[in-house]
């Protein structure tokens, strides 16, 4: 099967005409990755989410959907949310959801409760408050297929991470978690530390441009006297002063893009 990455520029006009005539990029069989292309255009109501859906539900061959770049509004997040509830096919979501406020949370942590295709998910969402966290961890706790999740951005701190810690105690099946630019401090670093004491899976913690101090990441590199399962901690771009793992090739100070 062929991969086809199709590049769409996702207007309020374009999704309509794409519901109306069931454009050929959102359910041609050979296509397995799409990338949609924002406009910079807000979206005023649901039409974007719907387009996805309409996409999603019928096309079930598309592995690898990219709608980062695309303004959703929070009407649009349920249809999100209603398409992996029942897509069993899409491996990898890419987006952003800038009004991720608690009913939205709840949606996405009903929906990956029981979706069963994803592995990969990376979401951006600005307003990450702590009951939206705790929504979502809920959701880490039982799904069992998710390997990769990125939560860059987001404006967790510490509290936030705190559920986070919670469900990486209980996850038998992320390998990478990517939790860079989310204001975690020393406190966040602790209770992420005794996650990773009891946690066998995850190989790959990224918390590039965090807030963490010295004192924060000896927490860290303390649990990996216990952890053999990690393999690289990046702590780029935080507050640490010294060396606080010399020669441990596990700990990565310096480089380690957010993108890794």
């Amino acid at each position: 099967m062929q991969t086809s990455i199709t590049p769409v520029t996702c207007s309020s006009q374009a999704v309509r005409q794409a519901i109306s005539v069931r454009t050929p990029f959102l359910f041609a069989a050979h296509i397995t990755s799409i990338f949609i292309a924002g406009d910079g255009v807000p979206d005023s109501g649901d039409l974007r989410g719907r387009i996805i859906y309409e996409a999603l539900k019928e096309n079930n061959t598309l592995t690898s959907l990219d709608i980062a770049s695309v303004s959703l509004a929070a009407e649009g997040v349920k249809w999100i949310c209603m398409a992996l509830k029942e897509n069993s096919t899409l491996r990898s979501l890419t987006i952003n959801l800038p009004d991720f406020g608690v009913e939205n949370a709840r949606l996405v942590s009903d929906a990956l409760k029981v979706n069963s295709g994803l592995t990969s998910l990376s979401m951006n969402l600005p307003r990450f408050e702590s009951e939206s966290a705790k929504l979502f961890s809920d959701a880490v706790k039982v799904n069992t297929r998710l390997t990769f999740l990125a939560l860059s951005g987001c404006d967790i701190g510490d509290e936030g991470v705190k559920s986070i810690s919670e469900a990486l105690k209980v996850n038998h099946t992320l390998t990478h978690l990517k939790l860079d630019w989310n204001r975690i401090g020393d406190e966040g670093a602790k209770f992420v530390a005794e996650a990773l004491k009891v946690n066998r899976t995850l190989r790959m913690i990224d918390f590039f441009e965090n807030n963490i101090s010295d004192a924060g990441a000896r927490h860290i590199v303390e649990a990996l006297s216990v952890n053999q399962t990690l393999t690289s901690i990046i702590l780029s771009e935080n507050k640490l002063r010294t060396d606080v793992s010399p020669g441990n090739p596990r700990v990565i100070q310096k480089g380690g893009a957010p993108n890794s």
